[in-house]
């Protein structure tokens, strides 16, 4: 069994073993699922994929209007296979009933709780972050 310095370094080779496995799907960019904002396009209003670019957190819970975000055209296929890897799962948890309509939170859970999701969110905040640290270490090789 291998040993890790941190728990960091094994989520890093965890994440490193999803992003190969996500690789051999040759992803192709694709129109959003919900909203069908096209690659490099705007989200549309109400759209629950969009990121919010002044938080980070999805567009839909944080009520910051202008936040919206650009449509990666990130395959949702890549972002489940980093959830599977990293266990990034969220359920919907009712706070309480206001005005017949259930208020809530998304909160981390197990991957076997019968009402777990895929936390897309986190695994599309990851994968980006990913690429920008790989893009810049690629530039630094190149400049050396």
């Amino acid at each position: 069994m291998a040993t890790f310095k941190s728990e960091s370094e094994k989520r890093m080779l965890d994440y490193e073993k999803a992003i190969k496995a996500a690789r051999a799907l040759k992803p192709v960019p694709h129109k959003c699922h919900d909203c069908k904002a096209a690659p490099g396009h705007p989200h549309g209003v109400n759209c629950d994929s969009a990121i919010c670019t002044i938080c980070g957190t999805q567009l839909l819970q944080c009520g910051h209007e202008k936040g919206n975000s650009i449509h990666t055209g990130i395959e949702t296929q890549e972002i489940k296979i980093l959830c599977e890897a990293l266990s990034l799962f969220t359920k919907w948890v009712v706070d309480e009933v206001r005005d017949g309509l259930p208020m809530g939170r998304w909160e981390r859970c197990a991957r076997d709780d019968p009402e777990a999701r895929y936390d897309l969110n986190t695994g599309i905040e990851i994968y980006v972050r990913s690429l920008r640290a790989a893009r810049k270490k690629v530039l630094s090789d190149m400049r050396r």
